[in-house]
Order: structure tokens, then C-alpha cells, then sequence
């Protein structure tokens, strides 16, 4: 099952985007997964941003947000 939720964010607010370009080409593989952790980990230790914005496995033309309160 999956939930949208729509939230506002301040619009200055600095977004660390990740484009599917700089990914592997089979991110949606079971053996891809760490490696797709271990980015979010990275970015989540740098704590640079509040949020980091990475393209959808599910929905190639859609965005997931993670957001570090």
C-alpha cells in the first residue's frame, strides 16, 4: 500500500537532489539496496541538508523526499 502526503516546505529551504543519472542502472535490484543505503546514510550523518530528494524506483518520472527533522 502506499500513502501520498503533501507537505509545504520553506522555499529556501537547501534540497540535496540526487539524479537517477549519478545511481546504478539496476538501483531496484535486492543486491543494490546497500549501496542505496549507504548514500542515504552518508547524507544523513553530513546532516547538510533537511532534505534530500531521490528518484522514485516504482515511478520513474517521480521524486521521494526524505526529510531529517
Amino acid at each position: 500500500m502506499y500513502k501520498v502526503m503533501l507537505i509545504e516546505l520553506p522555499f529556501k529551504l537547501p534540497i540535496l537532489t540526487i539524479e537517477a543519472e549519478s545511481l546504478k542502472k539496476n538501483r531496484e535490484q535486492i543486491n543494490s539496496f546497500s549501496y542505496c543505503q549507504l548514500m542515504a546514510a552518508t547524507w544523513l550523518n553530513d546532516a547538510a541538508t533537511a532534505v534530500l530528494k531521490i528518484p522514485s524506483v516504482t515511478i520513474k518520472i517521480e521524486y521521494n523526499y526524505l526529510i531529517n527533522l
